[in-house]
């Protein structure tokens, strides 16, 4: 179904060292912002104190330069300060001259000061402003990687969106998809080849198997663990080829480095840091109406003709796919990994008993043999602790149905 269908993957979002980024981010916005206010701030305080200096030494220069002038002209008479004479009418002339003379040249320093501290003003509201965006832009970052006032994601809610998806995945089978398939009426390649490979089945075997097919294409889309089911669309398909190409060489080389051990973590980590940035270029304005359209294309041969239950069953489809779209942004945020896994068929349900339970049995009650898988009908949910990662806890198990064979001795 890969060529209609935007596939997502499971992106695990390691939240604790997510916080540490953002913590970081923060504290070198914060830092650089209150550097640059405090650098600015303190050459302006440097150049009004220069300036205000300057003004200072200007007028003593000039009342002593002015004094002087008086003095050697004979305007103003030094006295010994024991003499009984008083030269009033001199003294009262020179600082009238003095003061008419100084006034214009202070009122053009003031004036030129003035304009300096406005100018001052409207760089710091400048700063301000860009200080502003800065952490406007921080929290956006912040919410985008881990949504503000979101408490921590207990594993029941997983668990339990999980569950709901998977009732919402047997209505929409069991409901809107009922009429016996016409596959060649269908125009998709992948539905054409998967209706025409069940059309021998008895009635309810077909049903198993267009919900086991159904889980498939939820799963692929929103809970893969393989990043090239990951799709950006057309307008990123190079980028995406290169992505899927760069997992392989991954893989390839890890195996050379380490044969034959165990690599699932490194892989996971890659997968989680690229997912990250894959998940930035897609526009998910409209996923679940995208996801909708592809699965109403692709199992449109075995869709009832019942009005009623076909407007049911596609609430419901949307529904479902709006859910998904929920637990893969859940499970995107926790600090562990969770993962939603199939059983294959034909497998011994003695070899898969502690991840898979008997659903239902096409086998009669006298039937004898080895009891195998003939359908996963909906996957199971398990946890990959951090702090454990090769002891992964089985949430839910996956249901199947089975049958009794009798094998060769």
């Amino acid at each position: 179904m890969s060529q209609f269908a935007r596939p997502a993957d499971e992106i695990d979002w390691e939240q604790s060292r997510t916080s540490q980024a953002i913590r970081h981010l923060d504290f070198s916005l914060s830092t650089k912002w209150d550097r640059s206010f405090n650098s600015f701030a303190n050459a302006q305080n440097d150049e009004i104190k220069r300036y205000m200096q300057a003004a200072s030494s200007k007028s003593e220069h000039f009342f002593r330069k002015a004094l002087e002038d008086f003095v050697a002209d004979g305007r103003i008479i030094i006295q010994s300060r024991h003499s009984a004479e008083a030269p009033n009418e001199s003294l009262s002339a020179g600082p009238q001259k003095q003061k008419a003379t100084q006034e214009p040249i202070q009122h053009a320093q003031i004036e030129q000061l003035t304009l300096k501290l406005q100018k001052a003003e409207e760089e710091l509201k400048a700063v301000k402003s860009q200080l502003e965006e800065a952490e406007i832009r921080t929290d956006q970052l912040r919410k985008l990687i881990i949504p503000a006032g979101t408490e921590p994601i207990l594993d029941s809610k997983i668990q339990q969106l999980f569950i709901e998806i998977r009732t919402l995945t047997q209505k929409v089978a069991s409901k809107l998809y009922t009429k016996p398939p016409r596959y060649w009426e269908t125009l998709v390649d992948e539905s054409r080849v998967f209706f025409k490979g069940i059309q021998e089945y008895s009635i309810d075997l077909q049903q198993d198997a267009i919900q086991g097919e159904l889980f498939d294409c939820l799963r692929q889309w929103f809970f893969s663990d393989t990043i090239t089911f990951h799709g950006l669309g057309d307008k990123y398909e190079k980028l995406q080829t290169l992505i899927g190409q760069a997992e392989e060489a991954l893989g390839e080389a890890i195996e050379v480095k380490h044969p034959g051990g165990l690599h699932g973590e490194e892989m996971r980590e890659w997968r989680s840091a690229t997912l990250k940035c894959i998940n930035l270029l897609r526009d998910s304005s409209n996923d679940s109406a995208f996801y909708v359209a592809g699965i109403e294309s692709f199992f449109k041969p075995a869709e009832t003709d019942d009005s009623k239950a076909q407007q049911r069953g596609r609430n419901n489809l949307q529904t479902l796919c709006e859910r998904s779209l929920e637990l893969e942004a859940l499970m995107r945020r926790t600090e562990d990994t969770f993962e939603v896994f199939s059983v294959k068929d034909d497998t011994p349900l003695l070899d898969c008993e502690d991840i898979a339970e008997k659903w239902r049995g096409y086998s009669g009650k006298d039937a004898s043999g080895v009891e195998i898988t003939v359908c996963c009908l909906f996957g199971g949910l398990r946890k990959i602790s951090k702090e454990y990662p090769t002891k992964p806890v089985v949430l839910e198990k996956a249901q199947v149905a089975t049958q009794f064979v009798r094998r060769a001795e």
